[in-house]
């Protein structure tokens, strides 16, 4: 993703490879309204309305990777009170050129690392764990935990 595109196009932008420059939300672009703090289910349905196709739990089988398009996966962090953590999801992407998979965090470089600096080889099984910063006023710092919820493929046509 070159630096014009870079910091307004987060990891759902970056997974399904479209660059609204938006920060996009599954499902927004076919009128469902997204709001934290979400569950799979309702990322799955976005995502669904927006062309993806639901792969389920386990890692895909070979033969997924070599169609025309590409999976993704995606993550969930519960919404957290004491930390003022509205929960998340995240995306994660296939990409054939590396042989592995990679992310992009908000408005932050795409890797094909983990949160822990680990090379991404399985989504469902890399660490997603996450420093968010101080708690408001405390100083103790605060650490969410995405947990995997499923693959996606994106058609080679996009969303």
């Amino acid at each position: 993703m070159s630096s014009k595109f870079q910091p307004n196009n987060n990891c759902c932008n970056y997974g399904c490879d479209i660059a609204t420059s938006s920060f996009a939300r599954p499902g927004r672009m076919h009128g469902q309204a997204l709001h934290l703090p979400v569950t799979g289910d309702q990322v799955r349905t976005g995502a669904e309305r927006d062309g993806l196709t639901w792969l389920g739990a386990a890692y895909p089988a070979p033969g997924v990777f070599q169609q025309p398009g590409h999976p993704v996966a995606f993550v969930i962090s519960a919404a957290d009170s004491e930390l003022e953590w509205p929960g998340d999801c995240h995306w994660v992407r296939w990409d054939d050129a590396q042989g592995a998979w990679s992310q992009k965090d908000g408005g932050d470089q795409v890797t094909n690392f983990d949160f822990a600096g680990q090379q991404i080889r399985d989504p469902g099984q890399a660490n997603w764990q996450v420093n968010v910063g101080p708690i408001s006023g405390g100083g103790k710092e605060g650490v969410v935990v995405y947990d995997f919820f499923g693959f996606m493929f994106v058609p080679p046509t996009g969303v």
